[in-house]
């Protein structure tokens, strides 16, 4: 079967099913979250790179396409599911440039991600990450840089935990050209894996956040190279809803203190009708138990920490 992108883009979900995903996908409302992410991932291709000559094969079970430009610009996109649990998206780019000395760098990165439903239909979304580059590298070797992001949602569709962890930049002993998809993604998948001395000496930072209330979180960050680390609760943006996490750069910038005081019941029926999907109401609701009555003061958290930053001041943040 073969048809375009744009048609790919515009009925995805049932293309999944074709794959031979389970049913219960479709029960978890964070789906439509890893749909976004996967139409973001097309969406780094150019838009002229994705007209109408390009052509998606579907295959048994597997999406693919492939599209070029005539300066030596590649892309690869594809969908797998090998497993009725989860399916895998993967977007492979090549690039050629050049470097500040004049001279020829050709530059390939992967994005890998795999969606998958567990236990009482919880929903993983595992992204994993690596480019490689041969600037200044000898015949045999080349540059590589990897990171990797673990979001794990509640039946609802809420996000419970986002994990983002970065690896020192280091070497691959092969050549550029011969480098697989499998070798650029190796320490991530190590680390999914198991827990790895090896592969932990290697992470340079790790930002991890835990849902504990409807609006918000504990953020802990640890930055090994540059020797810091944070550990607090923080309020969660409303902007964009609470079934995802996000946090303002101000309390990732690891401010000195932290008070958050009790939400009003108004607030917290703000909070739970600003979405629309009502499972995903039933989720936030139950995240919000207790939270008319819940405050946060950094100053009196024995697990609050923040060391290694410079000693000039820093905010003091009040909501």
């Amino acid at each position: 079967m073969e048809y375009t992108v744009a048609e790919l883009r515009g009925d995805i979900l049932s293309k999944l099913f074709d794959l031979g995903i389970i049913p219960k996908f479709k029960e978890n409302p964070a789906l439509s979250s890893a749909l976004v992410e996967i139409d973001r991932l097309i969406d780094t291709i150019p838009a002229d790179k994705l007209g109408g000559n390009v052509r998606v094969k579907q295959v048994n079970q597997a999406i693919t396409f492939t599209c070029a430009d005539e300066d030596d610009n590649a892309y690869a996109f594809g969908i797998t599911s090998y497993e009725p649990t989860s399916f895998k998206c993967f977007l492979l780019t090549q690039k050629s440039t050049i470097s500040p000395e004049e001279e020829p760098i050709q530059q390939r990165s992967v994005v890998e991600k795999i969606i998958s439903i567990e236990g009482n239909n919880y929903l993983n979304i595992t992204t994993s990450g690596s480019t490689i580059d041969n600037y200044k590298c000898p015949i045999g070797k080349c540059n590589n840089s990897v990171w990797q992001e673990n979001e794990r949602y509640s039946a609802e569709g809420i996000m419970l935990k986002k994990e983002v962890v970065n690896y020192k930049r280091g070497e691959i002993n092969e050549d550029f050209k011969t480098v697989s998809i499998d070798t650029m993604l190796y320490i991530p998948r190590k680390a999914n894996l198991a827990v790895d001395e090896n592969i932990e000496n290697l992470r340079s930072k790790k930002t991890t956040i835990s849902r504990e209330y409807i609006d918000i979180a504990r953020v802990f960050i640890q930055d090994k190279e540059n020797k810091t680390m944070f550990c607090s609760s923080v309020p969660l943006k409303q902007e964009n809803g609470l079934r995802n996490m996000e946090v303002e750069d101000l309390y990732l910038n690891a401010p000195s203190e932290v008070f958050i005081p009790p939400a009003e019941d108004w607030e917290i029926d703000l909070m739970i009708t600003t979405e629309s999907n009502p499972k995903v109401q039933e989720g936030l609701e139950h995240l919000a138990s207790g939270r008319n009555k819940y405050s946060y003061d950094s100053t009196t958290d024995k697990l609050f920490e923040r060391t290694g930053f410079d000693e000039l001041p820093a905010p003091k943040v009040t909501i």
